[in-house]
């Protein structure tokens, strides 16, 4: 009898285990711990506010962060090392979105760019920039 009284606990001890893993793993699955999509995100969202975070970037000097966003030695990235070089500050840079032109993994963009200056000088220019999704570096939009 007390064998038998044993394996019912083991039994048991097993039973508890196998459903509190089946109940952990129920929790963690539904608990939220991958967000959902937002149905409203879209390419041209994405690459707004990749844009966006690359002239803040710039603007706050940080450089390296900026860089990140490029494709190493592309445009983008040696119009970083140039700001960088010229060490200007107090800049400030406001986008405006002209169009956004998606063709496969490839997009240009029509910005006009402000340069506020210490808030003395303002120069706008008209900016095409050029991204693609198809780079060994990353699978998101980086710009070229």
């Amino acid at each position: 009898m007390p064998v038998l009284g044993n394996m019912n606990k083991i039994m048991k001890k097993k039973v508890l285990i196998s459903l509190l893993v089946i109940f952990l793993i129920l929790v963690l699955t539904g608990c939220g711990m991958i967000p959902e999509d937002d149905p409203d995100w879209n390419d041209e969202k994405a690459i707004e506010e990749l844009i966006n975070y690359y002239w803040y970037s710039i603007s706050v000097g940080s450089y390296d962060f900026a860089k990140t966003r490029c494709i190493p030695d592309g445009d983008a990235y040696n119009v970083v090392k140039e700001y960088e070089d010229l060490n200007y500050s107090n800049l400030e840079f406001i986008v405006n979105y002209n169009w956004i032109k998606i063709i496969e993994d490839e997009a240009i963009v029509s910005i006009d760019l402000i340069i506020i200056k210490s808030n003395e000088s303002e120069v706008v220019c008209d900016y095409i920039m050029y991204l693609t999704k198809s780079s060994s570096i990353t699978v998101n939009w980086i710009l070229k």
